[in-house]
């Protein structure tokens, strides 16, 4: 409802009265389209910065944090 309201969606002619169907609208397609060309941007930078032949090991640590992260979380909301 809320990409709905933003302008960013919208029904397609396919919709039924059992079925919603939903497809993105010009603004949502500008919209995606610039996130792209703004996360190209920066991935690129940080390409540029850790250099590309740095990347997979940069990758599998990002992975690994995000891991310990999870798993601590899993462990704080439990005792609380």
């Amino acid at each position: 409802a809320v990409l709905e309201k933003q302008g960013l969606i919208k029904e397609a002619s396919e919709a039924t009265s059992r079925n919603k169907v939903m497809q993105l609208s010009a603004k949502g397609r500008s919209t995606v389209e610039q996130g792209q060309s703004i996360w190209q941007r920066q991935q690129d930078a940080v390409t540029e910065t850790i250099g590309a032949e740095n990347m997979p090991f940069f990758w599998r640590m990002l992975e690994k944090l995000n891991t310990l992260g999870q798993s601590y979380d899993k462990r704080g909301s439990s005792t609380n």
